[in-house]
């Protein structure tokens, strides 16, 4: 920090509290396991305008955007836009095509019956429409490290954006070597 600019690095993962396996009678929080969406990266944008499906843009991360498939969550604030980009893992591509390509082969839905609760809940989220999308997208502000101040205001309470604000979803299917990206707004 101080000299360091332009740079960025995922934060650990364990330093994230969810709930443990009896939150909802001992309302422990536990330490997060590994990543479901690898990090890919993170861009702020000052400007005045507020751009919607900024993964169109070829020159987005470097124009790498596309070399893999792409989350993307496009946060449109007053003065500019932070843009999260994390991997989506192969495994939940079926859950994407089944909802937004309409010749899609339903017989390579995997079972949902088989995962984890948290892949199971990724692709519930992917199979849902956008209002239940925006009912159930819960961001969790968090300052990992940094200065007491800072950490006291962000407080790290959970959000549900879209019950607050309109919220939009854009899904881009594979083109030629292109791979796709899901995003939202």
């Amino acid at each position: 920090l101080g000299s360091e600019y332009n740079c960025w690095s995922p934060p650990v993962c364990t330093d994230f509290k969810v709930r443990g396996p009896n939150y909802l009678t001992d309302k422990k929080k536990v330490s997060s396991a590994n990543y479901i969406f690898t990090p890919r990266g993170v861009d702020l944008f000052l400007t005045d305008l507020c751009p919607e499906n900024v993964g169109s843009n070829s020159g987005i991360m470097g124009g790498q955007l596309r070399d893999e498939p792409t989350f993307i969550v496009n946060l449109r604030l007053p003065w500019g836009v932070l843009l999260l980009y994390a991997a989506i893992p192969e495994r939940f591509l079926p859950f994407l095509k089944k909802r937004y390509e309409p010749n899609f082969d339903d017989s390579q839905i995997p079972s949902l019956d088989t995962m984890t609760p948290g892949d199971r809940t990724v692709a519930r989220f992917f199979l849902a429409d956008d209002d239940k999308r925006s009912a159930i997208l819960k961001l969790i502000p968090t300052v990992v490290r940094g200065p007491w101040v800072v950490k006291s205001v962000v407080g790290g309470k959970p959000a549900i954006i879209g019950k607050k604000l309109p919220m939009g979803y854009v899904y881009q299917p594979p083109v030629q070597n292109k791979a796709p990206y899901f995003e939202v707004d």
